[in-house]
């Protein structure tokens, strides 16, 4: 993940002024796991080809693409039982035991989902975490290269380098 990490950080020092602020946000949201769109997989509503269908839009929607900026990092988390359960998401997941976590970055939206194994890969993983009763929460955060550019061009922080 370091390699991935390091290699966006050059993708977007170059690509924006001043780059190494943008970089260095993007990269603290990945090792956090978050990301501009987060699902929550509940049991015992767990619909994986919904939840497929929902992580391919969002993929597919991003904007960015125009900008060279098609890179995206995804981060899968699978969370065990709590005694004491909520209503509330923050209060779903707070103090529950991480049981498992993968960390797919650095894929491009054509090569690597539209084209290429990625989105099988996802599946995969996604298949063999269905929430259980012991293992009832997945999350998934995609964080998109290209939305992070252009909300930083929105607020005005970064400009397109020449």
């Amino acid at each position: 993940m370091n390699q991935v990490l390091t290699g966006i950080y050059r993708r977007l020092r170059g690509l924006v002024n001043p780059g190494r602020r943008a970089a260095n946000r993007m990269i603290a949201a990945a090792e956090q796991g978050v990301g501009g769109m987060a699902f929550v997989w509940m049991w015992p509503d767990a619909e994986l080809d919904e939840l497929l269908a929902e992580i391919d839009e969002e993929i597919r929607r991003a904007p960015g693409g125009n900008l060279g900026a098609d890179e995206f990092l995804m981060v899968i988390r699978v969370w065990g039982r709590h005694p004491a359960d909520s209503d509330t998401i923050a209060d779903r997941l707070d103090g529950r035991p991480l049981l498992q976590e993968y960390r797919l970055g650095g894929f491009d939206r054509y090569y690597d989902w539209n084209h290429g194994q990625m989105k099988a890969r996802v599946r995969d993983i996604l298949q063999a975490h269905q929430p259980t009763q012991d293992a009832p929460y997945v999350t998934v955060a995609i964080l998109s290269l290209g939305a992070l550019v252009v909300d930083l061009l929105k607020q005005g922080r970064v400009q397109i380098r020449p």
